[in-house]
């Protein structure tokens, strides 16, 4: 999307000079001839950068760009000034929180530069800020969903039941499951799923690559859809799993070393799955592990 500045000056010739300028470079641009003309742009059109002469009639430059600071905080703020008028400016700079302070007489091209690098900069602090805020939605998901295992007086099949509806709604994905391994006989058994197609289903294990590959490496196996990520044997059988999708998780159920169970994620409504997705899941699996029950020893043979 093309980045939007919205520059405000009350001589025409600069502000002609400057649209045409970054109107080149690639920008959409924006005119306003005082401060009160900017802020109703401002309220209609989406900016990303104001850049704001001081010396105006009316609302000034630093008094425009204080507005802006409070109403749409996430914009760019930039002043451009003489140097005749520093001392009001540095004076007054605090209540605006400019990201630039630029003095005329300017070059085209440094102006140019500087916005492109402070466009990058808060791009870069947004994907910083988006990530943070999504680690800590997955933390608080895992805790909540690990408070259910630790103090429900549910069954395990009850408790299997309010997890996969629990992380369906969080991860929005149509189709979970939960196999149950069985090591004697080297099969799964459908415990939980929100497909209710596949509820209570049998099937060797080595008849799902994907489960299979998940029980012997005792490691996650995820795939966006794109087929180089996926390694050869990975394509789920259809028949069993009836995913509509090549874009899954797999990760395995453990309770500390005894392996469980699969736990398989797919159809996300968002059409991917994030690592986020995978270390949280992957953690979750942690304590599902811990409820699920030890295979029932064969009963000894009679006296006789």
């Amino acid at each position: 999307m093309t980045d939007t500045i919205l520059f405000v000056d009350d001589e025409e010739i600069i502000l002609n000079a400057l649209e045409a300028v970054f109107s080149r470079e690639g920008f959409q641009t924006l005119t306003a001839s005082n401060g009160e003309e900017a802020l109703r742009i401002l309220e209609d059109r989406e900016v990303d950068v104001v850049i704001s002469d001081e010396r105006m009639p009316g609302i000034t430059g630093i008094e425009l760009l204080s507005t802006v600071k409070k109403r749409y905080p996430e914009k760019i703020r930039i002043v451009l000034t003489a140097y005749a008028e520093m001392n009001t400016i540095l004076s007054a700079v605090n209540r605006v929180e400019a990201h630039r302070l630029i003095i005329k007489p300017y070059q085209n091209e440094e102006l140019v530069e500087t916005v492109r690098e402070l466009i990058s900069r808060r791009s870069e602090i947004r994907s910083s800020d988006q990530a943070l805020e999504a680690a800590r939605r997955e933390a608080d998901f895992a805790f909540q969903a690990t408070k259910l295992f630790c103090r429900s007086p549910l069954s395990p099949e009850q408790k299997y039941e309010y997890l996969l509806k629990l992380i369906q709604d969080y991860l929005r994905a149509e189709t979970l499951s939960l196999m149950i391994f069985r090591p004697e006989e080297q099969d799964l058994i459908v415990r939980a799923a929100t497909n209710r197609r596949i509820v209570g289903m049998r099937r060797p294990l080595l008849e799902n690559a994907v489960s299979s590959y998940v029980a012997r490496e005792r490691k996650p196996c995820r795939s966006t859809g794109e087929a180089a990520q996926m390694p050869p044997f990975a394509p789920h059988d259809h028949v069993v799993s009836r995913y509509r999708s090549p874009v899954f998780l797999s990760v395995p159920v453990l309770d500390e070393d005894r392996m469980v169970g699969v736990f398989n994620v797919t159809d996300p409504v968002d059409g991917k799955i994030s690592a986020f997705t995978e270390e949280t899941v992957s953690h979750l699996m942690r304590w599902v592990g811990a409820v699920v029950p030890e295979p029932c020893e064969p009963a000894p043979p009679a006296a006789p």
